[in-house]
């Protein structure tokens, strides 16, 4: 009898844990280690002219995040190998539609950056799987380390502007990511957003 409430009480522990939300907020790292800032990652000259222009910043040199023309940015942290990344480009195109389609696609940008990819295997990954926000290449990994520390891919970085007009994280959504409709809800309200997907 003992061994059988046992085994159910081990259920139930298993059950919550795994139907639990995956929104980590307060991931960062310890306080008092030397990470840098989102702010100070730069993006390729070599992003289009239609990324350049969507994302409000000048085409063919390189430029910081905190020149990028929003009140918020949602940041995908991916690999092209990453078979979990992959089947989740349709659920963050649709998300990209949903900001656009409520008409938050000037203050709400989308971008991922393929951590340990080159240039090359970025390009291959957005045609293969029609990506349709900007994406680039992080090959430097221990930039992206002392940025996020230990993290699982996708990982999902909502980041905003604060008083001062400065770029902070808001929160993030790792892994075990939601349905668009439920992620553009949990977006929008996390950065003061409420107007509805049409």
């Amino acid at each position: 009898m003992i061994k059988k409430i046992y085994h159910i009480a081990a259920f139930i522990v298993l059950a919550l844990f795994l139907s639990r939300d995956s929104y980590c907020e307060n991931k960062d790292p310890a306080p008092g280690k030397n990470y840098m800032s989102f702010a100070e990652i730069e993006l390729p000259a070599s992003l289009s002219q239609d990324y350049a222009r969507y994302l409000g910043i000048k085409h063919g040199r390189k430029t910081r995040f905190s020149e990028i023309k929003s009140e918020g940015i949602i940041l995908e942290v991916f690999n092209v190998y990453c078979h979990n990344c992959q089947k989740n480009v349709a659920n963050m195109n649709k998300l990209y539609r949903l900001i656009e389609n409520a008409g938050l696609s000037s203050k709400i940008k989308m971008l991922g950056v393929g951590i340990s990819n080159s240039e090359t295997e970025v390009s291959v990954f957005r045609k293969k799987f029609n990506v349709a926000f900007p994406v680039f290449a992080g090959p430097d990994n221990s930039l992206y380390d002392r940025i996020l520390g230990k993290i699982e891919f996708p990982y999902i970085n909502i980041l905003k502007r604060d008083s001062g007009g400065n770029l902070e994280k808001a929160f993030a959504i790792e892994r075990d990511l939601p349905e668009p409709e439920k992620m553009f809800k949990v977006v929008s309200e996390g950065l003061g957003m409420t107007q509805e997907p049409r």
